[in-house]
Formats: C-alpha cells, structure tokens, sequence
C-alpha cells in the first residue's frame, strides 16, 4: 500500500511539473481582458511551487510571489528585470489623482504588517511605529512596509538621530530610550 501511494505521489508531481513547464496559455478562460501588467496576481489551481514575479500596479514595483504552475494569467514573469521591463511605464487610469492623494496619506513607515495572501515563507522586516521587526510574508499582495533586512528598515524609517521617521512625529527610537 506504501509503495502504491508513493507510486502515485512521484506520478503525479511528474505531470504537475511537466504540465507547469509546458508553454500553455497562462489565461484562465474567464481572465480580465487588462492589460497584462494590471491584471490582479493570480496563484494559479495547481499545487506546483514556482518563485515568479508579478507587476503590483499600487506599489509601482514588481513582487516575488508563488505561482502554482497553471490557471494563472499574463501578470507572471520568470525574473523581476523580465517584470520591470514590461512593466514600468504601466499606468492606471485615473493615476496622477490617485498618486495625488495616496502620497499626501501614505507613509512607507507608517503602513500596517500586511503579509499579504500567498502561501509562500519569506522573513521580512516591517516598521511597528518604535522598532523594525520580523515577520512572515506571504509572497504576494503587501505594501511598502516589507523590508528584506532590518537594515533597509532600520534605513527607511529610522533617521541618523535614532528619531522614528513618520509624518510629524518626534518619536523616539527603542535605542535612543535605552541609551539614556
């Protein structure tokens, strides 16, 4: 009975690979007609586990997230140079109002944890409002607040004077409180 599963097992993760390797269309058939680089990131239905990058349109930028291997759409790119390539001149309608607003509210530092909604395992640091702290993200669909090492956030949101970088605020730093 081992053997018969363990059998079954190796068959199919061979034709998860080998269907996920293969050149088909990404689209599912009822796929948004947006453009490729607006299009929301999609997993995918299979359970294969490919590290891909997705263009995230809010953010401006392309993300690591993991792709199942099929049923996915065009907002997949093998390497994030393929990703920015296509993608960096993309605009939303609506953009310079949105970019308006969104820069006059939003502050990197000042962003919730957000792990976003993938599967994936990536430690990452976030900003808590007094220290940079770890946490797990998911792979996909975070903000800004997503550091890949606690110097970058150190670096982002903690000025030269150990002063907390967030819109008016004169908040202390941990390690500026413990040297007093």
């Amino acid at each position: 009975e081992i053997m018969a599963s363990l059998t079954a097992l190796l068959i199919f993760s061979t034709i998860s690979v080998v269907f996920a390797s293969t050149n088909f269309p990404r689209d599912s058939p009822n796929q948004d007609q947006a453009p490729p680089c607006l299009q929301k990131v999609t997993q995918g239905l299979c359970l294969a586990y490919f590290e891909r990058f997705f263009y995230n349109a809010t953010a401006k930028t392309c993300q690591e997230f993991v792709y199942g291997g099929c049923q996915g759409n065009q907002n997949n790119f093998p390497t994030f140079d393929a990703c920015m390539t296509t993608c960096k001149d993309t605009k939303n309608e609506g953009e310079e109002a949105e970019a308006a607003e969104s820069a006059a509210v939003e502050n990197t530092c000042s962003l919730p944890k957000q792990p976003g909604i993938c599967y994936a395992h990536f430690e990452r640091f976030y900003f808590n409002g007094k220290k940079c702290e770890s946490f797990i993200y998911g792979g996909c669909m975070g903000n800004k607040n997503n550091f890949e090492t606690i110097e970058e956030c150190k670096k982002a949101c903690i000025k030269e004077n150990n002063q907390v970088q967030v819109a008016a605020s004169s908040v202390q730093s941990d390690e500026k409180q413990n040297q007093a």
